[in-house]
């Protein structure tokens, strides 16, 4: 018979298992999101993130107003949409430039960012990083890169196999 400390212990393992699934669930749609998300997609990730406190919001915010930018119409919208994303991004990635997700986030803007906006300074730096950190990185981070290389024309599968 279990007595209550075990029983304790038990319930808490399982709702922080719960907790890291429904996270990385997140992640996950996040991720699918900034790759290949609709206008209301992207509009419901950044009503998701409106509700978070956690340090990251800047970068994720940032990363999907970008984003925004490139699925909205009208051109001064488009250009004020990426101005507010590009300084949230930015700020957060000189709080912490060793961040490999938020090294992720820009590359994957910068690739796709018109070329007459000049953001794409950093893609080899960033590319670098997330090289180098790849095999550190959570499961869901390396799942969403490892997807991303397969169209991209900075990174490469063959760029995250270990054995390189």
């Amino acid at each position: 018979m279990w007595n209550r400390g075990k029983m304790g212990l038990c319930v808490l393992l399982l709702l922080i298992g719960m907790a890291v699934t429904g996270q990385e669930s997140g992640q996950r749609r996040f991720y699918e999101v900034m790759q290949s998300g609709t206008r209301g997609s992207v509009d419901q990730e950044l009503r998701q993130l409106d509700t978070d406190s956690g340090k990251d919001k800047e970068a994720y915010t940032g990363a999907l107003l970008m984003k925004k930018a490139g699925l909205v119409n009208a051109p001064e919208k488009k250009l004020a949409l990426f101005r507010q994303g590009h300084k949230k991004l930015e700020a957060a990635i000189r709080e912490d430039s060793s961040r490999a997700d938020f090294r992720f986030l820009r590359l994957m803007i910068q690739e796709h960012a018109p070329a007459i906006l000049g953001y794409n300074h950093e893609e080899t730096g960033d590319s670098d990083a997330i090289i180098r950190q790849f095999p550190h990185l959570r499961g869901v981070l390396q799942a969403a890169i490892r997807e991303y290389s397969k169209h991209s024309k900075i990174i490469k599968p063959a760029d995250l196999d270990p054995a390189k």
